[in-house]
């Protein structure tokens, strides 16, 4: 098959970005000819691949609608088997939806933003824009089949755009086996360990990501003195970057737990703090998905999970005690850290549980449907689409 993937950027940092680039080499790998139409490479595409810059410059505001339009007038003149799009693309066979919907996102966090970000989105020419091409991309009858990563992201889109249940398929995100592993506990966390001074000091739990805010930065630091109540060396590692850094280093100095947590940045090399840790904590206000629980998963890493995270869904068995019902409960999330970090002390049953779960999601499966739902359209005879946005 010939089959185009459309994305504003093409790289290995990001949730979808990582998706696409998954994507393209497994397809790549099975002999399909994949062509990438995307404004930005920062990784190498795999060998076979073709790639088509789409020119989306200028303000800001503009550069959402300029790529879409763009990618339509290659889409004019170029012929695909099928066209698979991940974001704020109009014209696609396949549209695979892992971003929140920007209606949903707004209302959710509306409450955790401040009221000079609150007005100012309000009156944001960007995001009505992006809203504009949203709707679009659901209701004007360009989109064939449309593929969400969890149910709870499918059950905002029908609820938000009033489309029928049963036109979404879920396909929950993949990961990689072999570079997130279980094995690496022994090798590489300990190594880590020693490199940033922490030896054995005490259990640790890890929070990897950005946008501290949003996924509940504020709540761990606040539930971290009971925890250290219960586990008097326990350390919190943080990775991942924060424009409001300073804001959050005061904070776990005020909760008198400053010398226990380290804020570390961006790294380049995650998966040793996976290999390093206890228990990985995710305490996120809203998330549709969030590979990093798979990640920790395969790395035999025990998570606590907001249920606000669509990849709460994957967590079973005694792990879904690890779900946190409200991300803005302190003592909730306190608790079942501890319960976690109870569990580990006394056997590693967890570890190997937890792995057995992220096996179930292998980035080869992924590849595997998104496969045979293109054979599955390919085959069917072809539906005139049908407008369906309202005047």
């Amino acid at each position: 098959m010939q089959i185009a993937l459309v994305h504003r950027t093409y790289s290995r940092r990001g949730g979808v970005e990582r998706n696409v680039v998954a994507l393209a080499e497994g397809l790549d790998a099975r002999g399909h000819r994949v062509t990438i139409l995307t404004s930005k490479v920062v990784d190498a595409p795999p060998p076979g691949a073709e790639v088509i810059g789409i020119r989306a410059g200028g303000p800001a505001a503009w550069s959402y609608s300029a790529f879409d339009r763009r990618v339509r007038k290659v889409l004019d003149r170029r012929s695909f088997d099928l066209v698979q799009g991940f974001d704020l693309t109009t014209r696609q066979d396949v549209l695979r939806v892992g971003r929140g919907l920007l209606p949903v996102s707004r209302s959710i966090l509306r409450g955790e933003r401040r009221r000079v970000e609150r007005w100012t989105d309000r009156f944001s020419l960007k995001r009505a824009l992006m809203e504009r091409i949203e709707r679009r991309m659901f209701l004007g009858g360009e989109t064939g089949s449309i593929v969400a990563i969890s149910e709870q992201l499918k059950r905002e889109i029908v609820d938000t755009y009033g489309l029928a249940p049963e036109s979404i398929e879920v396909f929950y995100n993949g990961v990689d086996l072999e570079g997130f592993h279980i094995r690496d506990r022994l090798s590489r966390g300990n190594s880590l360990r020693r490199e940033l001074g922490l030896g054995n000091r005490g259990p640790l739990v890890l929070f990897v990501g950005t946008g501290f805010r949003r996924k509940g930065m504020g709540t761990l630091l606040a539930a971290f003195p009971r925890l250290r109540a219960r586990f008097p060396r326990a350390e919190l590692v943080v990775v991942g970057k924060d424009r409001r850094l300073g804001r959050y280093r005061k904070l776990a100095r005020a909760q008198g737990v400053g010398d226990a947590v380290h804020f570390l940045g961006a790294r380049s090399d995650v998966p040793r703090f996976y290999a390093m840790a206890d228990v990985l904590a995710f305490p996120t206000h809203y998330d549709t998905f969030g590979n990093v629980t798979l990640e920790a998963l395969a790395s035999g890493m025990p998570v606590v999970v907001s249920a606000c995270a669509g990849s709460s869904e994957v967590l079973t068995d005694e792990l879904s005690e690890g779900i946190l019902s409200n991300p803005s409960d302190e003592d909730e999330l306190a608790g079942r850290l501890e319960s976690l970090l109870g569990q580990l002390e006394e056997s590693e049953h967890l570890r190997s549980l937890a792995r057995s779960i992220a096996e179930r999601y292998p980035l080869d499966k992924m590849v595997s449907r998104y496969e045979a739902l293109y054979e599955r359209l390919l085959d069917a005879p072809p539906v005139q689409a049908q407008p369906q946005l309202t005047p």
